[in-house]
């Protein structure tokens, strides 16, 4: 029996004496192991610090490019040149060109980004889509083409240029009347945006941004002429309608701040018309080039 016993206490020994070992030797591995990722509290803060730091960079960078869509509205001064002598008779024909008394335009449109992400932060290539583009242009009466032009009819004499004699009637398109020109269009084109001042540590500089542009377009119009056959007639009648297309080609700088901008824009159109009424006004083409200056208030949202 004591045999037995002291056989037990042995073997709880060597248990015990193994145990311990163990114990020690994975102590000794955790804390080797523990010790190469070991994190302070002001470490962790100095992370946290910069994971928004960098956050709120991104977003701010975001807002400064988010405004991609615009609204224009402006004022035109535009010169009508014909493309060689225009009609005034049946005899008689010249040259012409007219300069608007007054123009308004209004634009809508979105500018599409072609790359990802601003380029060094400074500077943005899009492709812009002018989806409404409304002009009138007033082109006041020219006296002189009525004066050169005065037409014998019944025996009287009528101001303007619709000659009639006893045999033919010849209807022309009134050019020396009033005219108001309404165009719409669409437009397509390159642009690019610069943002100079991303690089200073000044946020409010860094909405500043000039864009520059070329745009193509297409644009339908009516031509409305107010031609006063008779002094006493007062008001507007268009009597002699005419409609026109053709092909534009424009050039132009904004400078923008956040939301606001103000931009310039020069803009060629070739226009050609016809009466909308042929067969009271003929049915001849009239060949224009429409030559406009544009300043603009830009609204971007």
């Amino acid at each position: 029996m004591r045999k037995l016993l002291l056989f037990g206490f042995m073997l709880g020994f060597v248990g015990y004496s193994h145990a311990q070992g163990f114990a020690e030797n994975a102590t000794i591995i955790d804390q080797a192991e523990d010790t190469t990722q070991v994190y302070t509290i002001n470490d962790i803060i100095v992370m946290q610090e910069m994971v928004n730091t960098r956050n709120a960079t991104d977003a701010h960078i975001a807002k400064v490019w988010s405004r991609k869509s615009y609204f224009n509205p402006g004022y035109v001064s535009s010169k009508l040149s014909s493309k060689g002598d225009v009609p005034l008779n049946s005899s008689k024909s010249l040259p012409l060109e007219f300069e608007s008394k007054w123009g308004a335009q209004i634009e809508l449109g979105h500018s599409y980004t072609l790359h990802k992400g601003a380029i060094a932060n400074m500077v943005q290539i899009n492709l812009d889509y002018t989806f409404i583009d409304l002009t009138v242009n007033h082109y006041k009466e020219d006296t002189k083409i009525y004066k050169e032009f005065e037409t014998v009819n019944g025996g009287g004499t009528t101001s303007g240029n619709r000659p009639s004699n006893n045999n033919t009637q010849s209807d022309y398109l009134p050019w020396g009347a009033d005219k108001y020109d309404l165009t719409y269009g669409m437009s397509l084109g390159p642009s690019i945006t610069i943002a100079p001042f991303t690089m200073l540590n000044a946020e409010a500089l860094h909405f500043f941004k000039l864009n520059a542009y070329c745009h193509y377009g297409y644009n339908i119009g009516m031509m409305l002429m107010d031609h006063k056959d008779n002094a006493d007639k007062k008001g507007l009648s268009f009597d002699y309608p005419a409609w026109g297309h053709g092909s534009s080609l424009s050039f132009g700088l904004c400078l923008s701040w956040k939301s606001i901008g103000i931009g310039w824009e020069t803009r060629s159109t070739s226009l050609k018309y016809k009466a909308l009424s042929p067969g009271e006004n003929g049915d001849l083409s009239y060949k224009f080039k429409n030559s406009s200056s544009r300043i603009y208030l830009s609204i971007r949202y």
